[in-house]
């Protein structure tokens, strides 16, 4: 099978990224490229992956906090529908959900700030030390029965 050229591939980037901004969910813009590129699920899912980052690289910080606040108040809606509709499951989910985005920002503002002060980050040794090829195949066999994307 021939490779695609360098302009083929920028424009499937872009295609995957134009889905996504559509708002097609992941799973779906992977079974939409694959089908029209005529390339396996995996190929597709990087597609879709350099087209979210393309994405990301556009995104002013401000449009990032505003979609980040309207996703929580989408996500803080969903849990009292669901805590009134006496969904306990779907409520902690959303809660679940909303903690990991408050760890993920946290996260990140201390690395940017730690960076901008020109501070060295320190990392716990476990992320310091390269994954063996066993660890490797453990970690790729666990993730491909994973449920699809929820888009959230």
């Amino acid at each position: 099978m021939q490779r695609s050229s360098k302009a083929e591939l920028a424009g499937r980037i872009e295609a995957a990224a134009k889905l996504l901004a559509e708002g097609l969910p992941r799973p779906e813009a992977v079974s939409v490229l694959a089908t029209r590129f005529s390339v396996d699920r995996r190929t597709a899912r990087r597609y879709v992956t350099a087209g979210a980052e393309l994405i990301a690289e556009e995104c002013e910080p401000l449009d990032l906090l505003r979609d980040l606040a309207e996703s929580r108040q989408r996500l803080q809606s969903i849990a009292a529908q669901a805590r009134s509709a006496g969904n306990l499951t779907a409520a902690i989910q959303a809660e679940r959900v909303i903690s990991h985005q408050l760890t993920q920002i946290y996260r990140a503002d201390n690395t940017a700030a730690a960076v901008l002060s020109g501070k060295t980050i320190a990392m716990p040794e476990q992320q310091q030390q390269q994954p063996t090829d066993r660890q490797q195949r453990k970690h790729r066999r666990s993730i491909r029965d994973l449920p699809p994307d929820l888009g959230f």
